[in-house]
């Protein structure tokens, strides 16, 4: 799946929910009813499948059928798979693919778009204590996989610090609000950190997978501060 560029703006169609938040490399289903919705489906299935998944900001509840705030912060998705059902319904699997920013919100016609500029992962090399977590946050992201597998699941070793801490943010039991601030976290030390604290107020804490996690708040954190 080819990523965005760096330099892309947009427009893109925004489809926001309250209880969903589209991280980089990580795939999302979604039922799409509302005809709003169905005919951004429509639209984007005709052009670059592309999608931006926001999160609704609290009190949405007042102007749902509006256009109730959501956060600058989100992820931009490809449509890689999609099924449209006799009553015009629509299923489909978003593919992230960038974490963005909303630069301009284009009012609703009939749903929102906006120009959004792509945060591009940091460069660079990690230190030997940032790499220490991140080889214990992928024994943790190995142990969840495997947990309800009726069989091994290979997990690529040399994924990226933040791209574990995505990867780990997407598939954990934790308040969507959570989830939220880890995709708003650009520096992957600070999203580890976060990403730690996610563990441990998951139901992971209390499984095997905390003696991952031990290791990782015992021997390798907090980090240098000079580290990025």
């Amino acid at each position: 799946m080819n990523p965005l560029p760096a330099d892309y703006v947009g427009p893109v169609p925004i489809f926001p929910l309250p209880t969903v938040v589209l991280f980089p490399y990580t795939v999302v289903p979604l039922h799409i009813y509302e005809a709003r919705y169905r005919a951004m489906i429509e639209d984007a299935l005709k052009s670059d499948r592309l999608i931006a998944m926001a999160l609704l900001k609290p009190g949405w509840e007042r102007d749902y059928e509006g256009a109730p705030p959501v956060h600058d912060v989100l992820g931009v998705g490809r449509i890689v798979r999609d099924e449209r059902l006799e009553d015009g319904r629509f299923n489909i699997l978003l593919h992230g693919l960038a974490r963005a920013r909303i630069e301009e919100l284009i009012p609703p016609a009939p749903y929102r778009r906006a120009r959004v500029r792509v945060l591009p992962e940091p460069a660079g090399a990690v230190s030997p204590r940032l790499e220490r977590v991140r080889l214990g946050l992928l024994a943790v992201y190995s142990s969840v996989l495997n947990s309800g597998s009726s069989g091994p699941i290979q997990i690529e070793p040399n994924l990226s610090l933040g791209t574990l801490c995505d990867r780990l943010a997407a598939i954990l039991e934790v308040e969507v609000a959570q989830k939220q601030a880890v995709l708003e976290e650009l520096e992957p030390a600070a999203r580890a950190a976060r990403t730690i604290e996610l563990i441990r107020q998951s139901p992971l804490a209390g499984q095997p997978v905390e003696s991952g996690l031990r290791k990782i708040a015992k021997r390798a954190w907090p980090p240098d501060s000079s580290s990025n």
